[in-house]
């Protein structure tokens, strides 16, 4: 478990990218999920709450669970090292993440362009999309992930140290991921077909139009907003991480400090998702900012509306 590696560039062996990335993710992610709690009474628990409290939960899980083994490393002027032990679990954390994300995301593309297409047929959103349905979807995806995860870093392949070894992840230079770079390609091209769909749906459907154009509040606009959000965070999640994803293919022309930036742009995702969802939510956001101020007065919390 080497790196062929002999040179540290400085900035690679600076702690202040790592702490920015876990502050702003661990942050962003745990007021993701507050918001996510607040509104359940107004909106509910949605298919969309839960699918994206899904990926935030996993996000703020991987970013908690594996920076601190990171902070270690600086913190031992580069002295301490991953045991093969530790190595595993953090290149299955890294993993699992990715995969997760790429499954969520996608889960989210379909049901929106579900609610497209209801809306299409000016029938709104069934209640055959409520109940339990959608949160054991959640926790089957994650389990699938997860496992496909477990298999790659225990018997599939091997975990490897990540230049300047501050992370662990799949040794995909010996023995190429087919099954996860397979998986992976396919999920994002899912999400880019059903993005597309919910576009051309909006574009070409009057009705569509002017939910948006004209309704200010209530479920329409919420709908709209979600579109939107899931749109832009997918093509955040295939800028970031399809880099990534193409040197895992094509490893000839993979070089030490190249991977290392490519897995920090990739783990993006985890700081930039919720914070995305937070501007989505941002009137939401208002409201606890402002019930905590009047908590902190000794003021009873004014009554709020629904928010989007």
């Amino acid at each position: 478990m080497t790196v062929n590696c002999t040179k540290y560039d400085p900035f690679d062996s600076s702690w202040v990218p790592v702490c920015i990335e876990f502050c702003l993710g661990t942050i962003g992610n745990i007021l993701a999920l507050v918001i996510l709690w607040i509104s359940r009474r107004h909106n509910g628990w949605r298919p969309f709450d839960k699918m994206f409290a899904g990926l935030a939960l996993d996000n703020l899980l991987s970013i908690m669970l594996t920076d601190p083994f990171i902070f270690k490393r600086y913190t031992s002027g580069s002295t301490w090292s991953y045991n093969q032990t530790l190595c595993d679990f953090n290149s299955f954390l890294l993993v699992n993440n990715h995969l997760s994300s790429a499954f969520l995301i996608c889960a989210m593309s379909i049901d929106q362009f579900l609610i497209a297409r209801e809306f299409e047929k000016e029938t709104g959103s069934s209640g055959r999309r409520e109940g339990k349905r959608y949160t054991i979807m959640v926790f089957v995806l994650m389990i699938v992930s997860a496992s496909i995860s477990l298999l790659y870093v225990t018997g599939l392949s091997s975990s490897r140290l990540v230049y300047p070894e501050t992370r662990c992840y799949l040794d995909f230079i010996c023995r190429e991921p087919y099954i996860f770079t397979s998986l992976s390609i396919s999920l994002i091209l899912l999400t880019v077909i059903f993005n597309v769909l919910s576009i051309w749906k909006f574009y070409k459907n009057p009705y569509l139009r002017s939910m948006a154009r004209y309704s200010r509040t209530g479920r329409n606009q919420c709908c709209s907003n979600m579109s939107v959000f899931v749109v832009v965070i997918s093509v955040v999640f295939f800028v970031l991480w399809t880099p990534f994803l193409v040197l895992m293919i094509v490893p000839e022309a993979l070089d030490e400090e190249v991977l290392l930036w490519f897995l920090r742009i990739a783990n993006l995702n985890t700081v930039i998702e919720p914070w995305l969802y937070i501007f989505l939510r941002r009137e939401a956001f208002g409201r606890i900012v402002h019930r905590c101020i009047q908590s902190r007065r000794g003021y009873a919390p004014l009554d709020s509306t629904p928010g989007t």
